[in-house]
């Protein structure tokens, strides 16, 4: 009685402040707008409540969330029209505002709460649907979602109102603890339903309905069944501590278990869509895959390291925004939050070691910044000064190489200080890495040195032909572990620097790219060898990357099974055209050598036949 009365009396005597036509006038209007928005919403809904079938992933999520966004806004703009009519009116006292704003959270929140229950168990359109559940177990669960939603929208508004109308605290008492056994019992029901129920995906089994045939490939929020334990167990704290009489402790449980279980839902849904939407951005019928492709010319391997690095910032960005939410839904203020948040971004002690975040984030950024001067150093160093210059390849980017590591270093060093560690205590962590060099990085650390010594003496450098134990094949670039060499089959060889150190290396463009050409030639017994001589110097001279000196010469090298053995030899200014020459020289020689009637042999056997005794072919029949 004193509820009704107390509340009377305050809007009574508000009202008597006002006249009465503003009042009917706004009411009209109300009236008029709750209309419209309602049909608005009817006939916005059937579209996406008829969708065709199936529907992707983007698809789901992005129902699922934007029905609560629209029904959010929806009931926004109707309690902004009341609002706005009853401030037309002339403006509320103090108390009456507090308790329109009650009205308007409990309304919204309990609409908004209802509508994300809808877009998730979608109790008509099971191919929509985010979780896996039958028809008849989401009609059910959804009804009750609906009853706890209403009760708790109610409970905030009548909550705030017993406040605003100074009711005795037995009242309070009274509806806390009738609000939590209702809440238990809500739940209760709710928890059974979701155990019980029959799962959506039954395609291919006896006895499944067209819907459960038609049911998605991937569903959301099977993490519910392993907090089934953590909600019946705060469903008996609640029991407990109302027969102990700590109503208040019962209620505030009751209460926040709704408004966690709300939040975790749509941080849930918004990371899912974020994540979805990144995967599908990226995806390469989608309108941003074909621009990264296309017009960007990104990589795959580049699109798909962009891909983790969005869903992992997603990921990131969810739990630090979701758990200081939900921390807050639990008596943890947001000057808790912040001081949690300011102790472990500026510092935090492990035993006597302190860790200070935004000195090592700072540290980081640096060091990323002075990768990007570095590696615009380097391109002014190659493009304006040393391609101007008439130096060899291999100094050219020996220079290069020392460059960019030394501006590396200069870089770490520079972060690290700015990250607040002191490089003169760098000695410490000087001597444990010579015990892990001694242990087990020795392998590394001699391809380090090894690949110093070959940037410093320069056996080989970039560009050189070399032969090794690996390979052949001309050196294209020296790092600091290895060495990467290209044969002429446009296979690369990754050698370890050491093993250039400690092996032989044959390089044919070390001191120059002079090489010598051997072409053996045989003739037959009949030829003139002084003729032979003249016509392969002959050919030899007439080659273009013939040089004169050393002159070419001819050798007679032996006399063969079937013919005179000679050796043509000459030298050319550049080894690399080895081949391409001595092929050449053998299309020369053998023309004039035909030319000349001298023949090349080939190999020739003779068989002689000896008649056996006639005895011998009567052992044998």
């Amino acid at each position: 009685p004193d509820f009704w009365q107390r509340l009377t009396t305050l809007l009574s005597g508000w009202l008597r402040q006002e006249r009465r036509i503003g009042i009917l006038v706004a009411l009209g209007l109300l009236l008029v707008s709750l209309v419209a928005i309602v049909r608005l919403w009817r006939q916005w809904r059937g579209p996406w409540e008829a969708r065709e079938r199936p529907a992707d992933e983007v698809r789901r999520l992005w129902q699922a969330v934007r029905v609560p966004l629209f029904v959010a806004a929806i009931t926004f703009l109707l309690l902004a029209l009341i609002k706005l009519a009853l401030f037309t009116l002339g403006a509320p006292s103090p108390r009456v505002e507090r308790v329109l704003t009650a009205l308007a959270g409990g309304v919204m929140y309990a609409a908004v709460l209802i509508a994300m229950a809808r877009g998730i168990l979608r109790p008509r359109t099971p191919h929509m649907r985010l979780v896996d559940i039958g028809d008849a177990g989401a009609v059910r669960a959804y009804r009750l979602i609906i009853l706890i939603a209403v009760l708790h929208g109610f409970d905030l508004f009548i909550t705030r109102l017993a406040a605003e109308l100074f009711l005795p605290v037995a009242f309070s008492e009274v509806w806390a603890a009738a609000m939590a056994l209702a809440h238990v019992a809500l739940t209760w029901m709710l928890v059974l339903t979701l155990r019980r129920a029959r799962g959506l995906a039954a395609s291919g089994e006896e006895g499944a309905t067209p819907e459960e045939a038609e049911a998605p490939d991937h569903f959301l929020f099977g993490w519910v069944r392993y907090v089934f334990h953590i909600i019946l167990l705060l469903l008996v704290v609640i029991i407990v501590a109302l027969l102990a009489g700590y109503v208040s402790l019962a209620h505030f449980i009751a209460r926040q278990m709704v408004f966690t279980a709300a939040l975790v839902s749509a941080l849930y849904l918004l990371h899912h869509l974020a994540d979805a939407l990144v995967k599908s951005a990226f995806d390469p019928r989608s309108p941003v895959g074909r621009f990264l492709r296309q017009d960007l010319l990104f990589s795959e391997s580049a699109i798909t390291r962009a891909s983790v690095t969005f869903s992992t910032l997603v990921d990131v960005a969810t739990v630090l925004v979701g758990l200081p939410l939900v921390l807050m839904q639990w008596a943890v203020n947001w000057i808790d939050v912040l001081a949690w948040v300011r102790q472990v971004f500026f510092g935090f002690k492990v035993g006597n070691i302190t860790i200070e975040p935004a000195n090592i984030l700072l540290g980081l950024i640096v060091f990323l910044i002075g990768l990007v001067l570095v590696r615009l150093l380097v391109m002014w160093l190659d493009r304006r000064v040393l391609s101007r210059s008439d130096m060899d390849e291999g100094i050219r980017h020996s220079i290069l190489t020392v460059s960019r590591y030394t501006g590396i270093v200069g870089a770490f060093l520079v972060a690290l200080s700015v990250a607040g560690v002191n490089l003169a205590s760098l000695a410490f962590f000087g001597g444990a890495l010579g015990i892990g060099i001694g242990f087990g990085l020795q392998t590394i650390v001699n391809n380090f040195v090894s690949g110093l010594i070959l940037l410093a003496e320069r056996p080989i450098k970039a560009g050189d032909w070399i032969q090794v134990s690996g390979g052949e094949g001309v050196v294209k670039r020296i790092k600091v572990r290895s060495t990467e060499i290209e044969t002429f089959d446009r296979c690369t060889i990754i050698i370890p620097n050491s093993q250039l150190i400690s092996e032989p290396v044959s390089n044919w463009f070390h001191d120059n790219r002079m090489g010598r050409v051997r072409i053996p030639v045989g003739v037959s017994y009949d030829a003139d060898p002084d003729e032979v001589r003249e016509i392969l110097l002959k050919c030899a001279k007439a080659h273009p990357r013939t040089l004169a000196s050393p002159a070419p010469f001819v050798l007679f090298t032996g006399y063969g099974d079937n013919s005179l053995d000679f050796e043509l030899r000459l030298y050319i200014g550049d080894a690399g055209y080895r081949s391409s020459t001595a092929s050449d020289l053998r299309y020369a020689i053998f023309r004039e050598l035909k030319k000349a009637g001298i023949e090349i042999p080939f190999p020739q056997r003779d068989v002689h036949l000896r008649s056996l005794p006639p005895e011998m072919f009567d052992r044998g029949a």
